[in-house]
């Protein structure tokens, strides 16, 4: 089955809100503090370190001397870090497969910074194949909070996939936006699968 998260607002149950424009789309800003984001491209990034002739993560093109996004999404999401609104951003147009955000059990700064998963560049939101698994797992035990899902392509390889969901989440006491994403083959009619405090998609 394939869903299309639409443009309207739903909430399980009614949470506090995250920063967002009078219409239109949540606008984010980088927290002022210490913030890091972090580029991740399949087209153009390398995941070796800059002293091993690859890149740092830290800009979205390479631009020489070790600078330039990294290659997949488990080596960028290794730079993010825990209670911070790090910024983890995918390449627009590129497809990144047989990955996908694995386990996921850091949190964001605050709901005014949430650690934010989107995308960077222009074209078609950036393309995630995970196969057979959980997109983004929030796992079962964990507490996870203030993080927002926007900009992203996420389907499953298979409908046959064994009761995944793009978006799985039994983590405690979340505030978890998704929006303008695409998800798809996913074990459910939205391809979110919750039991969460605080969540909203649109």
């Amino acid at each position: 089955m394939v869903s299309v998260i639409p443009k309207h607002r739903h909430s399980f149950p009614t949470g506090p809100a995250f920063p967002s424009a009078t219409f239109g789309w949540t606008q984010f800003t980088p927290t002022s503090n210490d913030f890091r984001g972090v580029y991740v491209s399949d087209s153009v990034g390398l995941d070796a370190d800059p002293s091993q002739g690859g890149y740092d993560g830290m800009y979205p093109d390479p631009i020489g001397n070790g600078h330039g996004p990294k290659k997949t999404i488990p080596v960028g999401k290794a730079l993010l870090r825990q209670n911070h609104g790090d910024w983890l951003l995918l390449r627009r147009g590129d497809t990144f497969a047989a990955q996908g955000f694995g386990n996921w059990n850091l949190s964001g700064e605050s709901l005014a910074f949430p650690m934010l998963i989107g995308a960077y560049s222009a074209g078609a939101r950036p393309a995630v194949r995970p196969g057979a698994q959980y997109g983004i797992d929030f796992q079962y035990q964990t507490t996870v909070s203030n993080v927002a899902v926007v900009g992203i392509d996420l389907q499953l390889d298979t409908t046959e996939n064994g009761g995944f969901s793009a978006i799985h989440s039994y983590a405690q006491q979340i505030n978890l936006l998704v929006e303008d994403c695409f998800l798809a083959n996913s074990n459910n009619g939205d391809g979110i699968y919750t039991k969460v405090s605080a969540f909203t998609y649109t």
